[in-house]
C-alpha cells in the first residue's frame, strides 16, 4: 500500500512538473472552432491554421485565447478571444497597417510640409475581429501610436522653430479627434536625409511628442523644450 501511494505521489509530481515547464494544454472547443470559421469568413483573402492556445505566462497557455498562423502574415501569432460577447484579435492591426500608415504619412506631410516620412507603428491594442473597411477602421479604431522619422531634403527651406510650433499645434487638432480616448502616444523625429543613427545616438533637429496626455516640442540640437505641458492647455 505504501509503495503504491509512493508511486502515485511520484506520478503526481511528474505531472505538476510537466505543467509548469512544458505548459498547460487545452482542447479546441466547439465555440472556438466557430471563431476560426468567422475569421475565415471575415478575411477570405487569407488562410489560417490553428496552432494551439495562446501562451500567456510561465509557459502556460490560456484556455480562452487561441493562436492561429496566417498565410499573409507569416511569423505573426494571430490571437483570437472573446470579450463581453464580442470577438477580439490582433489581426486587424496587421490587416489595416498599410492603410493606417498611409493615412498618418499623408497627415504628417500635410501638416509639416516635409518631403517624406518613415513610420514604425507601435499600437498593440487588440481590435474587434469583425471585418471593416480601411476607412471605417481608421475612423473608429486607428490611434496615433508610433515613432515617425520626418525628413526634409538637404537644401530645402527648413521650418523655423515658430513655424514648427504652429505646425505641431495644427497636428494636435487632427489627432485629438482620432480615437484619442484609446491612448495616443507618438514621437516625431525631425531629421536630415542620410542620417542612419537610432536610439540614444539619434541625430535629429527636433522631437515632437505626446505621451500620457503631455505634449512637447523639444529642440534636440540646443537641448531645450519649445513647449511642454498637458495637451488640453495647448489646444
Amino acid at each position: 500500500m505504501k509503495k503504491a501511494k509512493k508511486i502515485l505521489l511520484q506520478a503526481a509530481s511528474l505531472i505538476m512538473t510537466a505543467v509548469l515547464f512544458t505548459g498547460c494544454y487545452f482542447p479546441l472547443t466547439l465555440e472556438q472552432k466557430g471563431w476560426i470559421k468567422k475569421i475565415e469568413k471575415y478575411y477570405p483573402d487569407d488562410s489560417f491554421e490553428y496552432v494551439g492556445h495562446s501562451t500567456v505566462s510561465m509557459g502556460c497557455t490560456s484556455p480562452s485565447c487561441i493562436s492561429l498562423e496566417s498565410e499573409n502574415f507569416p511569423g505573426v501569432d494571430v490571437q483570437v478571444y472573446e470579450k463581453d460577447g464580442e470577438l477580439y484579435s490582433n489581426y486587424p492591426l496587421y490587416y489595416h497597417e498599410e492603410a493606417v500608415t498611409e493615412y498618418i504619412t499623408d497627415l504628417l506631410i500635410s501638416c509639416f510640409g516635409c518631403d517624406y516620412v518613415e513610420i514604425d507603428m507601435t499600437d498593440t491594442v487588440d481590435k474587434p475581429l469583425k471585418y471593416v473597411s480601411d476607412e471605417k477602421y481608421i475612423r473608429n479604431y486607428a490611434v496615433h501610436h508610433y515613432i515617425a522619422y520626418v525628413y526634409y531634403e538637404e537644401g530645402r527651406p527648413y521650418p523655423t522653430e515658430t513655424e514648427l510650433e504652429e505646425m505641431a499645434l495644427e497636428y494636435f487638432q487632427y489627432i485629438t479627434t482620432d480615437n484619442d480616448w484609446q491612448g495616443n502616444a507618438f514621437r516625431l523625429c525631425f531629421r536630415r536625409p542620410g542620417d542612419e543613427t537610432h536610439g540614444a545616438n539619434l541625430d535629429m533637429d527636433y522631437q515632437f511628442g505626446l505621451h500620457d496626455g503631455t505634449a512637447s516640442l523639444y529642440n534636440a540640437k540646443e537641448k531645450y523644450y519649445v513647449f511642454k505641458g498637458p495637451l488640453e492647455d495647448l489646444i
